[in-house]
């Protein structure tokens, strides 16, 4: 009779252990293929194959890593019109948008600026710019310049475009600076010549 406990007792612990054995390892094994379908990610990402990468990427993304977002969001620059990865960049671009995150907003300006994943509209491309732009992103500021440089989206005024270029052009945004130089040469206004080789008006907006 204590016999048949004795086995009954050990038959329990071993079931225990097993349990616990197993809910240790799964956590485990699902980290080491996370680990190694990243690794898979950024292989195929350097070598050009974004479409394999954005497959690979998304289920990560999917458990709310923001810079794993940010990394999908950004590889509407890199793919081609039709590719499964360009498009998929909106969905993206759009929820971190939505979240607040400033590199989404300029890149889902961007995407309704020029047209291509999603309807055209200039007026929608200025609000995600403005919000960004508000934010202190440098490539936001630039780009809504260009907006009121070229009266898209809003009415054309270059004082207002040469704000944000030059909001742009002193955190060293080389395309700020571009910008901010070639629309005071345009103008007339005294300019000087900077390390990176383009103009910037030191008078802007005084």
């Amino acid at each position: 009779m204590k016999f048949s406990r004795l086995i009954k007792q050990v038959l329990v612990c071993l079931c225990l252990f097993a349990l616990t054995g197993q809910a240790i390892a799964d956590p485990l094994a699902k980290v080491k293929r996370e680990l190694a379908d990243l690794k898979s990610a950024y292989s195929a990402y350097h070598a050009g194959d974004y479409a394999k990468a954005g497959k690979l990427f998304e289920p990560i993304a999917e458990q709310g890593d923001v810079s794993i977002q940010i990394q999908l969001c950004s590889m509407y620059r890199m793919g081609d019109d039709t590719s499964h990865v360009y498009k998929g960049a909106v969905r993206w671009c759009r929820q971190l948008a939505e979240q607040g995150d400033s590199f989404g907003q300029w890149m889902l300006g961007v995407m309704y600026d020029q047209g291509k994943v999603v309807p055209q509209d200039f007026k929608e491309a200025v609000r995600w710019l403005r919000l960004a732009a508000a934010q202190g992103d440098s490539d936001a500021q630039r780009w809504l310049g260009t907006m009121y440089y070229q009266g898209e989206g809003v009415l054309q005024d270059y004082k207002e475009a040469a704000r944000w270029f030059r909001l742009s052009a002193e955190q060293g945004n080389a395309d700020g600076q571009g910008w901010l130089g070639g629309l005071y040469q345009q103008g007339g206004g005294r300019a000087t010549r900077l390390r990176s080789g383009v103009y910037v008006d030191k008078y802007c907006c005084r």
